[in-house]
Parts: C-alpha cells; structure tokens; sequence
C-alpha cells in the first residue's frame, strides 16, 4: 500500500530530529572525556571546581538524549511500516513537543520580565539580549507548530483508515479460475449440438467468492524514496535557514566570515535556493538533480576547507564571536576556549562530509528517475 505523503514528511522530520539528538549526545559525551584536560578558573577564596562532577554531568545529559532518539527512530521504523502503535507514538511526541514549546514561551516570559525590573549588566547589549529572545520565540513557535500538526494529522480520519488498511489482512491473489463455457467438448474435441445464445443479463462465468476477490495494487511512485528524503530534507532546511538571513549573525563560508549585508544576502540566497531545489527534486525536474548535486559539492568542499590551519584558526575566531553575540556579551566559560572549540570543530567536521557524500551518493543512484518522460513527471 502506497504511504501517506504526511506519514512520509513525518518520517522524515522526526528522522531529522533524532539525528539531531543524536549528535547532541554524542557531543555531550565527547565533551565529558574532554574536561578533565581543561583548566577551569577559579575565583579567590572559592575552592577549585571538581572536573569529575561537570564530566559526570556531561555523561548523565548525553546519555538522557539518547532515549528520545531511540524513541523517535523506533517510532520512525514504524511510521514506515504504517504500525498502529506508531501513529500513536508520534501524536505522543507532538504532544511532548507542545508542552515543551510552552516551558519554552514561559521562560521567555519570564527571563524578559526579570530583565525589566533589573538593570542591565556592563558588558550585555539589550538588543542582543532581545534579538535573543526574539530568535527562542521562533523556535518554541516552529517546535509547536510540528507538534500541533502531528497531533492533528494523525486523530484525522483519514489518516486512521490508511494505518487501518495497512493493518487489515490481506489474501493471496487467486491464480485459478473456472474454465468458461465452451461448446467443445473437453475429451474428443468434437463439435458438440447447437448451444443457444445466452441470455445478455446472466453471467457468462460463476461468481468469484466474496473473499477470491483481489484488491487492485496501487501503481508505485516514479520518485525513490532517497529523492523524497533529500527534496523535504531541502524544503526543511530552507524553511530554517531562512529567518537567519533577517539575523545580525556573520556567515563563514569557503574559510572566510561574511558580515553585514553580504551575509544576510548569502544566507537568504542558500534558504531559497535550497527550498526551489527541493521542490524541484519533487517533481523530478532535471535542473533540480543538478542544483542539488552541486549544492552538496559545494557544502563538501566548505566542510573540507577545515583541515586547513588557517581556516581553521579563523573558524574558531568566528565561533568564538558568535557565541558571545548569542549570549549578549556574557563571557564564555573555559569549556568553550579556543583548544576545545578546536577538539569540537573534529566530530562535526566529520559529520558535514559523511552527510555531503551520503546525500550525493543517494542522488547520484537515482538519476535514472530524473530520465523520465514529461508526462510522467506531471502525473508525479
């Protein structure tokens, strides 16, 4: 049975999310075999912070995201397979994701109600402070919005039959059928008397039981499942991007940071290219396949470009500015010096290539999709 096209966005999102989780668990863990090798401050008269207490932190929080990520990748496994306890499953995260975007809005409430009756501290920008908290709001509202529509998607009617059907018994087509009429005889193969017309309203052959009768099969789509993934993947991503481009935060690109107006035009051009691409690869359109392959060449190579010393010293400079930025001028504590900003640029350097060459390795083994005729292409 055909999915949903909402079962399949949602696989995709939800996948997304727990590949996030994921490496949010794995860098809490990398960070916690780190710290012992760290020299944390410490102020006169205080004693010496125990590095055993914050890597024993570390590991508790890494290890507590992995059970929302084996959660949402079980659930996932069974979205696909159109499992009733899955649909269940999910209206459960959205509902999770709800309340969350509601603790969200509330610390934001209250965070902007406690900086109204204090002052502001040397050093903090109040406009940063309320671009940040701006910049929250928009994400507790994207996160309420995806939980909002997987409660609602999934108690609708229609969703329900989909999982019901997939659910539902299916026989074995009947590969033997009753022989017709014929005025032949089946032993000698002589003609046999005259046999009088039928009458036009009889049926010409017994009826079929009730339970010989095969349901027709759905035709399959003309678009593989990989390209599915990467075209949402795309729209997501896009989607996301977009709302930094209004941001005053830099960009790096190719080794160097972009400031200003040149940034907010890169990082509005990459959301829109990245949506239009992904449209593109939905409807198989040719230019789309290659947009998309050399949007992952180019994120490649800029993943790349970090074994450089150079580049990589001035991608810890624009780190360590933009965190700075984000937290309104507070100073960083010594977890994030520039030697572990160093260590932290290894694990996620290597997931930007191993994700670039993925995604144009799946691309590449469907191009024979992107071959199909026009027509073909429109019915998709």
């Amino acid at each position: 049975m055909r999915r949903p096209a909402g079962v399949i966005i949602s696989c995709i999102v939800l996948g997304f999310i727990a590949c996030i989780l994921l490496l949010s668990s794995m860098m809490f863990l990398f960070i916690s075999t780190m710290v012992g090798h760290l020299q944390l401050p410490t102020t006169p008269g205080q004693p010496t912070p125990d590095t055993a207490i914050l890597g024993g932190v570390m590991i508790a929080i890494g290890l507590v995201c992995l059970i929302p990520t084996v959660w949402a990748t079980v659930t996932v496994v069974g979205l696909a397979r159109l499992k009733t306890w899955a649909r269940y499953s999910i209206m459960v995260i959205g509902g999770g994701l709800v309340l969350f975007s509601l603790l969200g809005f509330m610390g934001i409430a209250l965070t902007r109600v406690m900086l109204a009756s204090s002052s502001i501290p040397t050093g903090q920008s109040p406009d940063m402070l309320r671009l940040g908290m701006i910049f929250n709001g928009l994400v507790n509202l994207a996160i309420m919005g995806i939980g909002i529509w997987w409660l609602v998607y999934f108690a609708m009617r229609t969703t329900r039959k989909a999982f019901e059907l997939a659910a539902a018994p299916s026989f074995a087509p009947v590969t033997t059928y009753p022989a017709p009429l014929s005025p032949y005889a089946s032993s000698t193969y002589q003609v046999a008397s005259y046999v009088p017309p039928l009458d036009p309203g009889a049926p010409t052959a017994p009826d079929l039981p009730q339970h010989q009768v095969v349901a027709p099969i759905d035709a399959p789509s003309p678009r593989p499942l990989a390209v599915t993934v990467i075209a949402v993947l795309l729209i997501l991503g896009g989607a996301i991007t977009l709302p930094f481009a209004f941001l005053p935060f830099p960009l790096f690109v190719f080794g160097f940071p972009l400031t200003g107006w040149p940034a907010h035009l890169a990082i509005g051009s990459f959301a829109v290219i990245a949506v239009l691409t992904g449209i593109g690869l939905w409807r198989l359109e040719k230019i789309a396949f290659y947009t998309a392959c050399g949007f992952y060449i180019f994120g490649l190579v800029n993943s790349a470009l970090i074994l450089l010393p150079s580049v990589r010293d001035r991608m810890i400079a624009y780190q360590t500015d933009l965190m700075q930025k984000m937290s309104g001028g507070i100073p960083q504590p010594a977890i994030f010096d520039s030697h572990m900003m160093a260590l932290m640029l290894v694990p996620g350097f290597l997931f930007s290539v191993v994700l670039c060459v993925v995604l144009l390795i799946l691309l590449v083994r469907s191009r024979a999709a992107f071959d199909r005729p026009q027509p073909l292409q429109a019915a998709a």
